[in-house]
């Protein structure tokens, strides 16, 4: 009897490595079968979605109320945010004029010089709000809307600074709002209750501009304005970061609330060469500020005792009303009173 038939193991050893060798190709067949049907549906499902897309709607009674249903709903949402924003900012009255601005300015600038008489806040000897060009001459019908409400932001600002606790108002200045550079100067002798005629849009580009990939749905300056503002005041360094503080945690409320965003911080601080190493510390009995009791001190501040100058380059955003955006876009300018 040969050694191959009385060792029954090899035998079966490769009976079953056959087996084996038969299960995964069934596997690896009924695989490679299951990817494909999976690829044909998803490339199917991929076309239908298309192919929908770039179609339009039919237009039978049925499909008109889905859509209708949708805008409805996304016009709900978008007004529960834009009332949500415009509590962040000052309403524009359409009825302000060139006079009544500059009456708002005269009485701003003067509450400002009160509020920080009162507080013992310096101001820098030549001052302003960034509103010069107004004291002595009328802003135009079209401007004088838009600078009441960007006065009343100023004024938050200047305000919010003072109440931080800062020592000075170094400096404050703002650009120019777009309105102010087309709107035509006011006419001295125009008569009262009367209004310029408005100003010739821009000729708009036949060649409608094609969005690069990643690109917002929805230009910027459609849904909201930057009005740039810069502002310089020295404190304490808690009076600073209380201000960035206050700034950056705004809350509607009775004193009106603005939404303002920082692109640019630069932080000056007056004590360059440090504390003076020969200075001799004494025992001394001083009134605690958060206790008002009498505590007994060895040790100087070494920080936070110093002024620090706060350079701003800040951006005040205005929401822009899609709303009054479409209406005026609707109104042709031929029925603009005169």
């Amino acid at each position: 009897m040969s050694k191959g038939k009385s060792n029954s193991f090899l035998p079966g050893y490769f009976a079953v490595l056959g087996l084996g060798a038969l299960g995964l190709g069934y596997l690896a067949w009924s695989a490679s079968s299951s990817a494909e049907e999976a690829q044909a549906s998803y490339q199917s499902t991929k076309d239908s979605l298309d192919s929908m897309q770039r179609g339009t709607i039919f237009p039978n009674a049925e499909n008109e109320a889905k859509k209708k249903k949708l805008v409805d709903a996304l016009a709900t949402k978008v007004k529960t945010l834009v009332d949500g924003v415009s509590k962040f900012q000052s309403p524009i009255n359409a009825a302000e004029s060139g006079e009544s601005f500059q009456k708002k300015l005269v009485a701003t600038e003067t509450a400002i010089k009160e509020a920080a008489k009162g507080r013992s806040i310096n101001l820098a000897e030549k001052f302003s709000i960034g509103f010069d060009k107004y004291a002595d001459s009328f802003a135009s019908a079209q401007a004088a809307p838009q600078l009441a409400a960007e006065l009343d932001a100023v004024a938050f600002l200047l305000n919010t600074a003072m109440a931080s606790g800062v020592s000075s108002l170094d400096s404050f200045s703002r650009a120019e709002l777009d309105i102010e550079k087309t709107a035509p100067p006011a006419d001295p002798t125009a008569k009262p209750g009367t209004r310029p005629a408005a100003p010739t849009p821009p000729k708009a580009n036949p060649q409608k501009p094609v969005a690069a990939k990643g690109a917002p749905a929805v230009e910027e300056s459609k849904v909201l304005e930057r009005q740039t503002m810069n502002l310089v005041v020295t404190g304490s360094n808690i009076a600073i970061t209380q201000l960035l503080s206050n700034l950056a945690n705004v809350k509607p409320g009775d004193t009106g609330a603005h939404f303002f965003t920082i692109r640019m911080l630069r932080v000056e601080n007056s004590m360059k060469d440090g504390p003076d190493k020969t200075v001799t510390v004494t025992m001394e009995e001083k009134e605690d500020p958060e206790t008002k009791t009498t505590v007994k001190r060895d040790a100087k501040y070494i920080l936070g005792d110093e002024k620090v100058t706060l350079f701003l380059d800040l951006d005040l955003v205005r929401f822009l009303d899609p709303a009054s955006e479409t209406a005026a876009a609707k109104t042709p300018a031929a029925a603009t009173p005169q």
